[in-house]
């Protein structure tokens, strides 16, 4: 969405308010001498970044910049692999809403263990069969892991 894009004004509008209240939550709870700047942004190519602070706006850049680049030097760390389906479940549980209703904590458990059997079953009758050779399962691993990663881009464009 670019500027003279007449929903621009709309969602500016709406993006504003909601940065004005929650930076007054975030103002309220912080203790002297701290500040913030809260960035706000719409996914995908024509994205729309907004953000507020507490600070003067040249301090907002230098500090952004410092950890830009502190972060850009730092390699990605993936994360401990887990050591059963359980573990990765648990991992993932972690990380809904405390309040998630119990239907959806359900759900969301039933869908991760398909998901787990869907890929345990492929991996078995594409990789581990006796007729299967080497190369072949090399490449059915790549064929899934390219598919995993185009949905998690999908999933990062909001298109998923």
């Amino acid at each position: 969405m670019t500027a003279d894009d007449p929903r621009y004004e709309v969602k500016n509008e709406q993006i504003q308010d909601v940065l004005q209240r929650t930076g007054k939550v975030v103002g309220d709870a912080l203790p002297p001498g701290w500040g913030f700047a809260l960035f706000l942004m719409s996914y995908g190519p024509t994205g729309s970044l907004f953000y507020m602070s507490s600070a003067e706006r040249d301090g907002v850049i230098a500090a952004v910049a410092a950890w830009v680049e502190r972060e850009r030097g730092r390699p990605l760390q993936a994360p401990t692999p887990a050591t059963d389906i359980l573990d990765a479940w648990n991992r993932y549980a972690a990380n809904m809403p405390a309040d998630a209703p119990a239907v959806q904590f359900l759900e969301c458990r039933r869908a991760f263990y398909a998901g787990a059997w869907s890929m345990l079953t492929t991996l078995t009758t594409k990789v581990g069969a006796d007729d299967i050779s080497e190369d072949d399962g090399a490449e059915a691993i790549a064929t899934l892991q390219r598919e995993v990663m185009a949905f998690a881009a999908d999933v990062e464009r909001g298109l998923k």
